[in-house]
């Protein structure tokens, strides 16, 4: 009974030193989506809109953490006419707009001062929904896939719980209508804030 009881007081002090620096975190950010779909033979066409992310994780003392995160990746505005196809005075308008929902791993690489770096990458559930109108009649479908993302960052520690970030994350979306399918890059640039517990 002796013997099993310093065994598992060695293996506690052994563990406090990780569990002391092991914790929890939560952070977002807000910025810049671009969804990069083919815009040819359209008048107008805007790949870039606002985008945001929300993301929580276990970060382990070795720097590693899993990470479980949402991202809006933004949204594609195009119009054009068919007047090129035998419809004149006919302007179709198309909006795709994707969003997912993320699991994978992070590294934290501390820097110099108080800077950290970030790497992160692991899977995603990504949606997008497609509409397009003719200004009476309205079609729209959303298809969900299933892509690999990874993401870099940078922040700085204002205190010991809480840094500004600045962060990149990349990844890809299907989306189309009615059978007719594709797959496009999707990237998310954001500022924000991480809190760690």
């Amino acid at each position: 009974m002796r013997k099993a009881l310093l065994s598992i007081a060695a293996a506690l002090a052994l563990s406090a030193p990780i569990a002391a620096h092991a914790q929890f975190y939560a952070g977002g950010g807000l910025g810049l989506g671009h969804v990069s779909v083919d815009c040819s033979g359209v008048d107008s066409c805007d790949k870039n809109a606002f985008g945001f992310k929300a993301y929580g994780g276990y970060r382990f003392e070795n720097g590693w953490a899993t990470e479980l995160a949402y991202f809006d990746w933004g949204q594609v505005k195009a119009s054009g006419s068919l007047a090129a196809v035998g419809v004149p005075g006919t302007t179709l308008s198309g909006k795709l707009s994707a969003q997912g929902l993320g699991i994978g791993l992070a590294y934290f690489l501390p820097l110099p001062g108080e800077w950290v770096g970030l790497f992160r990458f692991g899977g995603v559930q990504n949606r997008s929904k497609f509409d397009v109108t003719d200004g009476t009649v309205s079609v729209g479908e959303s298809k969900g896939a299933f892509f690999a993302y990874g993401g870099v960052g940078l922040a700085y520690r204002l205190t010991p719980q809480l840094s500004v970030t600045a962060e990149a994350d990349f990844s890809r979306t299907k989306w189309g209508i009615d059978g007719e399918y594709e797959a496009d890059n999707v990237q998310l640039y954001t500022v924000g804030l991480r809190y760690s517990f």
